[in-house]
């Protein structure tokens, strides 16, 4: 496997996260694109969201060449919800328009048994259309149909992983009538 990785003062500012699931993403763009064009895109377009490297953690060329471009053990940048949980893994090119290779898909499952393998919390395999989907979000095309239709074509069910939700507040951050309120809300159907 290649590697692509961000200098380590920016991989020593990322979020820590333990993978508990991956998330299949197409580029939606030229399948010529190099490490350096992605995180370029990542940055520059969406610097105001604070991206400072490619959000995926792998990227998947037509030729199969898997190339690493963040930690699997840091904080993605690719799926809103899902950033903290799962590993992003972005095939090169836009599956909308045209179906992927046969040795990138068995690229991509060689990679997800590696991953699973190395961290066996991994359960939730599914792709960008639907995670977002689970949590209410925008719709997007993405992972482009063709490679939808191979995503839905599992041998299991995927099992799936709900978002991590926010930080709980300390007692410290609540005046007496928040925390009460919050205890309300939470406990009242109990």
């Amino acid at each position: 496997m290649n590697t692509y990785l961000p200098p380590q003062k920016v991989i020593d500012g990322m979020k820590d996260i333990k993978p508990k699931g991956i998330i299949l993403h197409h580029t939606a763009g030229n399948s010529n694109s190099t490490p350096a064009d992605i995180t370029h895109w990542h940055v520059v377009g969406r610097a105001s969201e604070g991206y400072v490297w490619c959000g995926y953690h792998a990227l998947i060329y037509k030729d199969g060449t898997v190339v690493q471009t963040r930690p699997w053990t840091k904080k993605g940048g690719h799926c809103p919800g899902y950033n903290l949980t799962h590993i992003g893994i972005s095939f090169v090119g836009n599956y909308e328009l045209e179906p992927p290779t046969d040795v990138m898909w068995t690229a991509y499952k060689d990679l997800v048994t590696s991953l699973k393998v190395q961290y066996p919390e991994i359960q939730d395999i599914t792709n960008h259309r639907d995670a977002n989907a689970r949590i209410g979000g925008k719709y997007t095309l993405c992972p482009g149909k063709y490679l939808y239709e191979l995503s839905e074509m599992k041998t299991e069910p995927p099992t799936p992983v709900p978002p991590t939700p926010e930080p709980l507040k300390t007692l410290q951050d609540y005046s007496t009538i928040e925390l009460l309120t919050e205890l309300t809300i939470r406990y009242a159907d109990k």
